[in-house]
């Protein structure tokens, strides 16, 4: 309806409930026409006059209730809907949208048990099943979750919110190939749907697709080129793949887009990336740069290898590499493996050699 016709409705509904003051059809049509108009108090108030008239009025009950939804007035459209329960117990619709308005306000209670109700009258609806495993896997109840998910599916196996959540609930449970099995890229860009993309595309790095995986992640990127993550994990692909140029330029874009609790991450794997190239002077840099946003006791074990091979005073090396073994056993982590090993053996050849240069005994 365009705004003529809105206007057209307007000035015909006020007409009508001038001459008609006791029509509730009147009130009804321009309350309706007022909703078009986002005129949504002019609307209640028409609606709430046919409601005081008639408390069962079902049409009013319901505008008022989608009106409510409109203004985000979530816990008013529950009481609407609540109403519709009790003027009409044969339709699942209304409990279900119950359920609906008391999870958007978190009364996660009640909203399971209008979910249930909704399913007393129809145990095949896709909305209320999906609907309920939503609250079951917000509590970690996952096994119930899926059996639900599964049902919805089969009722209704082109519902694309049940398969974003049946993958949620998938990739929760680390079920990497369920999630690939439910999402399609091309569904997912047609709905511009940036959390499938996200579940498809980490989904297939943990499989070890890694060309797969990169492909959703760029489509990802594509879609929102202010994320972030994309890049971190398109960088680990190409590091599985053995292409480290290539993933040094992810690394640098992660970094250079993150203002999240992951920069430090970024920041190491930039560095560590940067030192397998033996580009040992960035790669100190970052690993600086992680250090002072994070407390890794790895990083002064991998500052210490930078150092040790791009300065030729090895004092700073052998001063990473004594703060990397004295942070592990301050944790009761000293355990011999190959940078405990390595660490060591260095510490041992640098003195050994500070030994001949100054001639001590």
């Amino acid at each position: 309806m365009d705004i003529l016709d809105v206007q057209r409705a307007i000035w015909y509904g006020e007409k009508w409930k001038k001459s008609d003051p006791q029509s509730t059809s009147a009130r009804y049509n321009l309350a309706g026409a007022y909703i078009h108009k986002n005129e949504y108090e002019r609307a209640e108030n028409l609606l709430e006059q046919i409601l005081a008239v008639d408390s069962t009025h079902i049409p009013a009950l319901n505008q008022l209730a989608r009106l409510y939804r409109r203004s985000d007035r979530y816990r008013d459209a529950l009481t609407q809907y609540e109403k519709l329960i009790q003027v009409d117990t044969t339709r699942g619709y209304y409990p279900r949208m119950a359920a609906e308005m008391a999870y958007l306000t978190a009364q996660f209670d009640r909203a399971f048990y209008y979910y249930q109700k909704s399913l007393k009258i129809n145990s095949n609806d896709p909305s209320s099943l999906s609907g309920l495993a939503r609250i079951s896997i917000d509590a970690g109840a996952f096994d119930q979750a899926d059996s639900l998910l599964s049902k919805a599916l089969s009722a209704d196996s082109t519902n694309f919110a049940i398969r974003l959540l049946y993958s949620k609930s998938a990739y929760l449970q680390e079920n990497y190939a369920l999630v690939d099995e439910l999402l399609n890229q091309d569904v997912l860009l047609e709905k511009k749907s940036t959390q499938g993309l996200q579940y498809l595309g980490l989904s297939r790095y943990y499989l070890g697709e890694y060309m797969g995986s990169m492909k959703v992640l760029t489509a990802l990127i594509n879609l929102d080129s202010e994320l972030h993550y994309p890049h971190y994990y398109i960088g680990l692909c190409y590091l599985a793949l053995g292409e480290k140029e290539y993933a040094e330029v992810q690394f640098r874009q992660a970094v250079n887009k993150s203002l999240s609790p992951n920069l430090p991450i970024y920041y190491e794997q930039l560095g560590l990336t940067q030192q397998e190239l033996d580009n040992h002077q960035s790669a100190i840099d970052n690993l600086i740069m992680a250090k002072k946003l994070g407390s890794d006791i790895e990083l002064n074990f991998h500052l210490g290898v930078s150092y040790d091979a791009y300065f030729e005073d090895k004092e700073v090396a052998l001063r990473s590499y004594s703060a990397y073994l004295r942070d592990v056993q301050e944790l009761d982590s000293l355990t011999e493996n190959s940078r405990t090993r390595h660490a060591k053996a260095r510490i041992d050849e640098i003195n050994r050699k500070k030994h001949f240069e100054t001639g001590d005994d």
